[in-house]
């Protein structure tokens, strides 16, 4: 049997609520590329929308919150979602 000092336990439920805010984060932009549907001869801005997006995703040091706050801002400047 192996212990784990109450402190070293705290912090691995901080960290897997972390990648658990990541994961929801990420399935928050597939579910918007998925979704996506750029008006006609638009499909380029979406995709540099999209690119804007995922750039600011990957260098974002911040909280989940954050991260999906900057997607949904950047991506909804030029990508629209069918109605």
């Amino acid at each position: 049997m192996e212990f784990v000092y109450a402190f070293e336990h705290e912090e691995a439920l901080v960290q897997l609520e972390s990648a658990r805010q990541q994961v929801n984060t990420l399935v928050a932009v597939v579910r918007q590329l998925a979704w996506t549907k750029p008006h006609k001869d638009q499909w380029e801005l979406s995709f540099l929308a999209l690119q804007e997006a995922c750039q600011a995703l990957a260098a974002v040091s911040g909280s989940a919150a954050d991260i999906e706050a900057e997607f949904s801002t950047t991506a909804a400047r030029s990508v629209s979602r069918p109605s």
